[in-house]
This record gives C-alpha cells, sequence and structure tokens, in this order.
C-alpha cells in the first residue's frame, strides 16, 4: 500500500439537500480514522461548522448540475493539479455531476476513483428515452473512469445491476451511517418555533425540487385538519407557490436557518413525500429522533422503515394514505411511542456511523492495494 498518509479528495456538487451533509460527516469521521482529507465543493456548502476545526482540508468548487464545457474543463484541471501536488492517493466522487469531473480528473492524475451516485439519475421521475440516455453515459464513464462504485443502499445497487450500468464486482454497498445530533427539549424546541407545547406537529424536511414533491404538502395539510400544524423545512420553499399554498391551507414553512434538530425535537411525527431517492438522510434523522416516519415506498426509504414497525410506507403519490397513517398516530399516542422508539433503535443498528466509516476505509484500502499490485 502506498506509503505515508493516505490523502482522498472528496467531490461533490449539490449546494444542499443530503449529499454534501453526507459527505461532511464521512470527511469528518475519515480524519478521526487517520486519513488525510481534503473536500472540494461549493464555497457555500462547504462552510459549515462541521467542518470547522475538524481538519479537514477545503477545495472551493462551482461547477453547475448541468454540462458546461468550458467552465467543467477548468474545474477537471484544477482537480488534477491539486490532486498530482497534493499527493492524493484516491479521489471519491458524489453524485452525478461530480462523478464525471471526478473521475476524469482522477484518471488524468493517475489515483484511483470511487463514485457514489447519492440516486442514479436514470432511477428518476424521467421519460425513457432520457433514462435510457443517462444509463448508457453512466455505463461509459464506470467503464472508463471508475474503478469502484459505492452504493448507499441495496435499492441503489439493484438499480445499477438492472440496468447494468457497471460490473456487479466493481459495486460495494455501504449502508448509510449518521453520527448522532444532541436535540433541544421538546418544550424547548416548540417554544424556538413558536408552537403550543399541547398542539400536534407533523414535520416534513425536504427541498423545492421535483424529487421531494413539496406540491403534496398543502393537500396533506387539509387532510390532517386544523388540530394538527404541518411545519416544512426546505431549501428554497419560501415564497414559491408550494411554500404559499401550505400556509394558505394552515402550514408553515420554516425559515432555511431553522436547525432540523429543533424541528425533530418539536415534532410528533415526520412525512416523507419524496418521488425518488437512494437512502434519505431526513428519514434517518427522524428515526435517530424517535420519531416514526409515514413515508413514500420511494428507492431506499423501504429499507429504512419496517412498515408497521418503525413507521409507515404508502405507494407515491397516495396523499390520503399519507395523511390516515398519521393522524392515526396522533390519536393513539401509545402507538405512536412505540414506532418511535423501534425507530430510533433501528437507526442504531442499522445505521450506524462508526460501521459505515470502517467499511469505506476499507473499500478505499483494498483500492489502494489493487494499484499497489498493479503497479
Amino acid at each position: 500500500m502506498t506509503p505515508g498518509r493516505l490523502h482522498v479528495l472528496q467531490i461533490f456538487q449539490p449546494q444542499a439537500g443530503g449529499v454534501p451533509t453526507y459527505v461532511r460527516h464521512l470527511s469528518r469521521g475519515l480524519v478521526e480514522r487517520g486519513w488525510r482529507v481534503t473536500l472540494a465543493g461549493p464555497a457555500a456548502a462547504l462552510d459549515h461548522e462541521a467542518i470547522r476545526g475538524s481538519g479537514v482540508e477545503l477545495l472551493p468548487l462551482e461547477f453547475g448540475r448541468f454540462p458546461r464545457p468550458l467552465a467543467d474543463r477548468r474545474v477537471i484541471r484544477l482537480l488534477q493539479r491539486y490532486a498530482s501536488a497534493h499527493a492524493v492517493t484516491l479521489v471519491h466522487a458524489h453524485s452525478t455531476k461530480a462523478g464525471i469531473v471526478g473521475g476524469i480528473a482522477a484518471r488524468g492524475a493517475r489515483t484511483r476513483s470511487v463514485y457514489t451516485p447519492h440516486a442514479w439519475p436514470f432511477d428518476m421521475a424521467a421519460p425513457w428515452p432520457v433514462r435510457h440516455g443517462c444509463a448508457s453515459i453512466e455505463r461509459w464513464l464506470c467503464t472508463r473512469y471508475r474503478d469502484r462504485v459505492i452504493a448507499v443502499c441495496e435499492h441503489e445497487r439493484e438499480v445499477a445491476q438492472r440496468w447494468r450500468v457497471c460490473d456487479g464486482t466493481a459495486l460495494t454497498v455501504v449502508r448509510t451511517g449518521l453520527p448522532e445530533q444532541p436535540l433541544p427539549s421538546r418544550a424547548q424546541a416548540r417554544d424556538e418555533l413558536g408552537l403550543a407545547h399541547d398542539q400536534a406537529v407533523v414535520a416534513w424536511v425536504g427541498r423545492n425540487a421535483a424529487q421531494k414533491r413539496p406540491q403534496d404538502l398543502a393537500r396533506l395539510a387539509l387532510l390532517l385538519g386544523a388540530d394538527t400544524i404541518l411545519v416544512a423545512l426546505g431549501s428554497g420553499l419560501a415564497g414559491t407557490y408550494e411554500g404559499t399554498t401550505l400556509a394558505v391551507e394552515g402550514g408553515r414553512v420554516l425559515s432555511p436557518r431553522t436547525s432540523t434538530s429543533t424541528v425533530y425535537a418539536a415534532a410528533d411525527v415526520l412525512v416523507q413525500t419524496s418521488a425518488w431517492e437512494a437512502l434519505p438522510l431526513a428519514v434517518l434523522e427522524g428515526m435517530q429522533a424517535g420519531l416514526p416516519v409515514v413515508a413514500y415506498a420511494a428507492g431506499g426509504t423501504t429499507e429504512e422503515i419496517v412498515d408497521g414497525v418503525s413507521g409507515h410506507l404508502v405507494e407515491i403519490g397516495d396523499v390520503a394514505g399519507l395523511a390516515e397513517h398519521t393522524r392515526r398516530l396522533l390519536i393513539e399516542g401509545k402507538d405512536r411511542r412505540r414506532m418511535g422508539a423501534r425507530a430510533s433503535a433501528l437507526a442504531r443498528e442499522r445505521f450506524d456511523y462508526g460501521r459505515m466509516l470502517a467499511e469505506i476505509d476499507a473499500v478505499y484500502r483494498h483500492e489502494l492495494e489493487i494499484a499497489d499490485v498493479a503497479a
């Protein structure tokens, strides 16, 4: 194996949502395991309290989600120069766009390349020709620019194999794990959000994107009734049609500066309305906080929630089903507390942060051993 301190370059493109959160947690944990880690991504997502003082090195990158050949070429050259000048031994790219520029840069710098899609683009809601084209591109990238794919859940692996985008021997499932976050008391959280202590509170955490279906929130709030408030914490949701209609039906859009810990501590139930997912972090965070989760059965969400045990799953788009299960949990306090306790236990048992770090560390070291043998 390469001597000296091993150096991994983590690259991501989204500015908000689960991907930057995942990569920040991963980077901090790898530093604690002895790795040198550089985190490359949008500056707005790098300047975060989870990174400050952690020992993670930061490399601001600005590249959009959609192809911009000249700008993308500059980013690739920058990454190649950085990897060569700073003895990067492995590149791990997260999400589609980062996977493209990161994989090409890794080849140019002659380092091993690892990729995590966090939801394959051909698994999203799009016309079949678009999905087929995305699968073809991902297949080509996996053939030429990726040494290993790390899937965050079994669903992500199954989708990759169904579309034949990569050799099964080059794909490893490492289920996401999250460090536990301290929560304020229920009373403190409700005071901070201006909620009555005896009010029924349902929470939604996401962002204003087609994937998260925020357009379903207004109808959900209406079906839950006037004695329940649906609070939504979503990047880009304030001031939108979806946010406005939610408010009309008695819900509330929270400030994007609101801590997710405060939202989970204040809530009785967490709901999720995603149309597609890999392994959504909001569900894991809600489970850790001891909340039963009622969600659409999308992607890896079905691996997080045990239907009828730690929450409920309904078909995608079944807002009435979401409302029915949520109302029942609000009425039956004993069932709600039992499911919440089971959700918390499952989060610790199945989605352990230390286990995730150990497994990713092992994947990295295996790839470097292969490189040493090949050399």
